[in-house]
């Protein structure tokens, strides 16, 4: 249960002193015990977890953007490529699964930077 600000029958907002409705949710882990067969990852929370559950702030889509920009930023980095200022950065899966193998492929030239920036 949980206050949520709604609209009135008159059109003004309501900010609800009680809980007034029931957040449905549901996590991962509440799946387990249904599953046949299961795989458990471990990986870098502040890296691989980045929800988007709020329009704006902490948790939005601008922080997760931000976060696949710093992922794209160090892959360049480690592979020495230029890292354009400003620009939003995402490495398809089809280029690479990770920092060594975007390196490998620039290496070997398989890739390009223009490849990456279309």
């Amino acid at each position: 249960r949980k206050k949520v600000s709604c609209i009135n029958e008159s059109g003004h907002r309501i900010d609800p002193q009680e809980p007034n409705a029931i957040k449905f949710e549901r996590f991962i882990f509440d799946a387990l015990p249904l599953a046949d067969r299961t795989l458990i990852v471990e990986g870098d929370r502040s890296r691989e977890f980045n929800p988007v559950k709020n329009a704006s702030g902490s948790d939005s889509p601008a922080t997760a953007r931000a976060a696949m920009d710093r992922i794209a930023e160090q892959w360049l980095q480690e592979a020495g490529q230029p890292i354009p200022t400003g620009a939003g950065l995402e490495i398809s899966p089809l280029h690479a699964l990770d920092a060594e193998e975007l390196a490998a492929k620039f290496t070997q030239g398989e890739i390009s930077f223009d490849d990456l920036t279309g």
